[in-house]
């Protein structure tokens, strides 16, 4: 098997990779879709992303990754 975007082969300790982000309410995950330094490549997209959907999500009752109910600090001046 080989990475879907760097083509590096799928060898060694490959960490599940989510599929959509755990904190946008991803599930499902695999260990023969994309190599360990791609993965790690997405964190800070996934992370802004996730800050910049978090209010939408907790307003529509989404849930994360880990079952929990999104939740949101919305603050007013």
């Amino acid at each position: 098997m080989r990475c879907i975007y760097c083509t590096a082969p799928l060898v060694g300790d490959i960490r599940l990779a989510h599929i959509v982000s755990e904190s946008l309410g991803g599930r499902l995950t695999s260990k023969t879709t994309v190599c360990n330094d791609c993965n790690n490549s997405f964190t800070k997209i996934e992370d802004e992303a996730s800050k910049r959907l978090a209010q939408q999500g907790a307003f529509i009752g989404a849930r994360r990754g880990d079952g929990q109910r999104s939740s949101v600090v919305v603050q007013f001046e």
